[in-house]
């Protein structure tokens, strides 16, 4: 069983639901609990998972908030320093203190969406039995 994000055909709610109770069967079948006992530590499981993406998510949009606000302050600062390195430009020009901020964000977010979309495509028993 592979676990892909489903094409553009398929009902991505069904094709969900069935890689789950796929995932819950492979789980029965391996783990010798019977039918009523392993639904928790499968729900348990999703939940972990979706918790965890979550967190690593919200905590590195913080740190590029934070560093954005902190660099920002940094350049404001040193406005008069920068000066001489810069050519018919202010040294407060605002599109540059906009595209900038702009562009990191978007590599922030990148960087944070290409991991957790690899890591939603694993199958939940194969990561288990890796771990």
């Amino acid at each position: 069983m592979l676990w892909i994000a489903p094409t553009e055909t398929d009902s991505g709610a069904k094709t969900l639901e069935e890689r789950l109770w796929e995932a819950a069967d492979q789980f029965r079948a391996n783990s010798g609990l019977k039918a009523g006992q392993y639904s928790q530590p499968v729900l348990g499981l999703i939940f972990l998972r979706f918790a965890e993406a979550r967190f690593a998510a919200r905590e590195a949009m913080s740190l590029a908030f934070t560093g954005l606000g902190i660099g920002l302050i940094v350049a404001f600062a040193f406005d008069k320093l920068l000066s001489k390195f810069l050519y018919n430009v202010s040294t407060t020009d605002p599109l540059t203190f906009l595209l900038v901020p702009l562009i990191l964000l978007l590599g922030t977010v990148l960087a944070c969406l290409v991991p957790r979309l690899r890591a939603a495509a694993v199958e939940p028993m194969e990561a288990l039995r890796h771990e």
